[in-house]
Parts: structure tokens; sequence; C-alpha cells
């Protein structure tokens, strides 16, 4: 039957919902709901949603031609188009998103739009990803995470040394543009070997082939010897812009020349002997190196 409106007590079942449809438990319906489901575990549509779905623990939906919002405790899941938004405690899934795709883990085949999570999955990315892990194949937009695999996106190692005697080295995961660092480095010939890790973001600046520019922005934990495992946290932590202008060789294989610059913070940054704590300090440094 054809409802406007429909409450259920238990388990609710419609052929098409043109209104409200409440339900304590399930409400399901075979063709289209436009309008607004409530259900305290959850609501399943065989055919389209064009409104609002709220449940306790998980919304479906065939598609969503129109419009249209899913919220659930745990799950969301369209199996077609979805135009609007998912927002989720767990994970949200759709075949092709127009629009945000919130929760923990989301997953689609097409994105026009951001996913936002700890953990997002997608073919194709026309947007934003913002999370922990991104994994697309191509994204053509930003992604933004601790973690981002991009298969044809960027994967590429750059050592280089500087006139201040260290020797560093960085992996760039992301896209083409944008991408996260993660990077180490440390000072031969000294006692004790000063030494550094960190991670950070960079950018990759376009110029005609086969040219290109590089800037990273880094954060840095300093340590001094083999035998200093300090924890990170104040009174060693180094901001520091890596910013190199490159040439391809050929292949992968490329030249870079450019510029180290620490930013010494009071309070933050471990500063060399004889230097005065108490102010900002920049020491910038040539470097060349490879990248590949």
């Amino acid at each position: 039957a054809e409802r406007d409106v429909s409450i259920n007590l238990l388990i609710g079942s419609s052929a098409r919902v043109t209104g409200v449809e409440v339900g304590t438990l399930v409400n399901l319906v075979a063709r289209d709901v436009d309008g607004f489901q409530g259900a305290g575990i959850g609501n399943i549509v065989a055919g389209g949603l064009h409104g609002l779905q709220m449940a306790g623990v998980v919304n479906y939906a065939g598609s969503a031609d129109r419009v249209a919002v899913q919220v659930a405790g745990a799950v969301n899941v369209v199996s077609g188009v979805m135009n609007g938004a998912q927002v989720a405690g767990a994970a949200n899934y759709a075949r092709q998103v127009f629009g945000p795709q919130i929760s923990v883990v989301n997953v689609a085949d097409t994105v026009l739009g951001v996913q936002v999570g700890v953990v997002n999955v997608a073919r194709l990315v026309k947007g934003t990803q913002v999370g922990v892990i991104n994994l697309a194949r191509k994204v053509d937009g930003a992604s933004l995470g601790v973690l981002t695999l991009e298969e044809q996106g960027r994967h590429a190692l750059e050592v280089w040394g500087d006139t201040g005697g260290g020797l560093h080295a960085a992996f760039k995961l992301g896209s083409r543009s944008l991408s996260t660092v993660f990077a180490a480095g440390f000072v031969p010939g000294t006692d004790p070997v000063p030494w550094s890790y960190g991670v950070g973001l960079g950018v990759r600046v376009p110029l005609p082939e086969p040219f290109f520019a590089d800037v990273d922005a880094l954060l840095l934990s300093q340590h001094a010897g083999a035998a200093d495992w300090s924890v990170v946290g104040m009174g060693n932590l180094l901001p520091t812009l890596h910013a190199v202008a490159g040439w391809k060789v050929f292949g992968r294989l490329a030249v870079t020349a450019g510029i180290d610059l620490d930013v010494y913070v009071p309070g933050l940054s471990r500063y060399p002997s004889g230097w005065n704590a108490g102010e900002v300090r920049l020491e910038p440094r040539f470097a060349i190196g490879l990248g590949f």
C-alpha cells in the first residue's frame, strides 16, 4: 500500500511512502520514499530515497536521484547514486556520491564531493578526502591524511644533503599536487650524532616539463646520539621548510636544489649551543639531492 503517514510499533511494510514513516524497530518499503523515515533499528528502501532517513543502526536505499540525507548510528548504504549526505557512526557506502560522506569508514566507487573519516576508500575522487588513511585509484582534487595511497598519484623518494653537514631522506605519498611527507635525517661526523625524524605536508608546484618545484612543511623531532630516545614533545620539536626546484633527468630520476629553513621556536625547539633560546631563530641551509 502507498501511505502518507505510517506509524509502526514493531516492523512496518509499505509499497511506497510519501510523507512520514516512524517505526520502533524496522521500516520496510518496496519502492520509493519521498519524505522522512525514522526507526530505532533500521530503514530499508528498495527503490529511491528522496528526503531524510534516520536510524539507530542502519539505513539502506537503492538510490537517491534527488537530494537525500542518511543519518545512522552504525551504517548507511546506497546501492546506486547518492545525491546528498551520508553521516554514520561506523561506515558509509554508495556506488556514486554527490556530496559528503562522514563516518569512521567511507567507501564509494566515485566521489564528487568529500569523504571525511578515519579510512576513506574510492576508485575515483573528484573532490577531497580527509582522513588518517586515504585510498584511491585516482584523485582529481586533494587528499589529506597521514597515509595517502593513490594508484595514479605520487610515490616518491628524495635524498639530499645540506651545507650544515646533514644527510636527509623523505618518502612522499599522495596525489600529484599534495602529499604526506615522512622525513628523517642525521649529521655524521659529530659525537653524539644529532638525528631527527618527522612528518609534514608537501605541495608539488607544476612547471614546464622537465622542471618542477616542491615545497614541504615539516615538523621534526630532534634527538642527540643513539641513546636519545626521548619522547616527542616540548623542547625537541623543530618546524622546517624544505623547498627545492627539480629537473627530471630521465624517467623518475631528478636532480633537486634549494633550501632547508629551520625555525627555532621558544619553548618548542632544542636550540644549538650558544643560541639565545628566548627568541625565534631562522637557520637557512643550501640543499642538493636526488629524487626518485
